[in-house]
């Protein structure tokens, strides 16, 4: 059997995602002592940071999860209190969620959590260099945005 080339050392989405795993590792013990999982995380600090309620397909899509798993994650949010769901009055198809006062109540929290974290991952960067990383990661993160409404595009043409 043919051995495959490594490619870990050249990639920049094992390095993404091994980076993602790392700080949520840091941060796990932290995350479930205010009763959450680090995949429940990226839906309690968006909805702390909205202004009002909005829709569940807007997290989704605001968050790029798709609409199953933001509907048991929300669903799971909602028993522990973190969020409260209700009809939207102006299309009832759809849902309209916010966070609670228990979200708020974590989110500081959390976010000293993942900061401290980030922090760690950056240890020994002067501020030019973490600035710079900044840098380089926005513009991916634009060019993978503008990558995923592509895709979007040609599959509503399908």
């Amino acid at each position: 059997m043919k051995q495959r080339k490594d490619t870990r050392k050249t990639s920049f989405g094992y390095r993404f995602a091994m980076l993602h795993r790392l700080q949520m590792a840091m941060c796990r013990k932290d995350i479930q002592t205010q009763g959450l999982q680090p995949s429940q995380l990226p839906f309690v600090i968006s909805l702390v940071h909205e202004d009002g309620p909005v829709t569940q397909g807007y997290l989704s899509e605001h968050l790029v999860i798709d609409k199953g798993t933001t509907a048991r994650a929300i669903q799971q949010l909602e028993k522990k209190g973190f969020v409260s769901r209700r009809i939207n009055p102006a299309n009832r198809r759809q849902n309209l969620v916010s966070a609670t006062e228990k979200a708020h109540a974590a989110a500081d929290r959390l976010v000293a959590t993942l900061t401290d974290a980030a922090e760690s991952i950056v240890k020994g960067f002067s501020d030019q260099e973490k600035k710079l990383v900044l840098d380089f990661m926005d513009r991916m993160l634009v060019n993978a945005q503008e990558t995923v409404n592509q895709i979007h595009e040609s599959n509503k043409s399908i």
